[in-house]
């Protein structure tokens, strides 16, 4: 026999539990469709040897991050009218993200790994270890 207090506290818990799937899912999902955008380049900079691998590998980084943003975003959006503390902290944490990924490429440029060659920024130059590769972006 159960009493009033342990079904809820039992619905309760399948609620967070749904909740916390769901969410994951929707990771997953976010995470997939960024991925299949990235998908053709992804194949097209794996078949360039010994750069195709890196390339390749900052690419599904590169959807990893967009994920989170855009999945962080939807949920900030979601409760700004029943959290709005809540989502305030979430905006604060996608700014703090964008701006990592700037400085980010900013290293890598200064490191050497991107460089734009031309001052209408249509041909990038990606270079890791004295291996480069000529990418035209038109």
């Amino acid at each position: 026999v159960y009493n009033r207090s342990d079904i809820v506290e039992r619905l309760k818990k399948e609620n967070d539990l749904a909740t916390a799937l769901f969410r994951i899912l929707g990771f997953l999902l976010h995470f997939a469709g960024y991925y299949g955008l990235l998908y053709p380049l992804i194949m097209l900079i794996g078949m360039i040897p010994f750069l195709g691998a890196v390339g390749a590998v900052i690419l599904i980084f590169i959807a990893f991050f967009l994920a989170v943003i855009s999945f962080i975003f939807l949920i900030a959006c979601a409760w700004i009218f029943a959290r709005p503390l809540l989502a305030l902290l979430l905006f604060s944490i996608i700014g703090v993200l964008i701006i990592a990924g700037g400085q980010a490429e900013k290293a890598m440029k200064e490191n050497g790994w991107i460089k734009d060659e031309n001052s209408n920024g249509n041909r990038l130059i990606l270079q890791h270890n004295n291996v480069q590769s000529n990418k035209f972006l038109r």
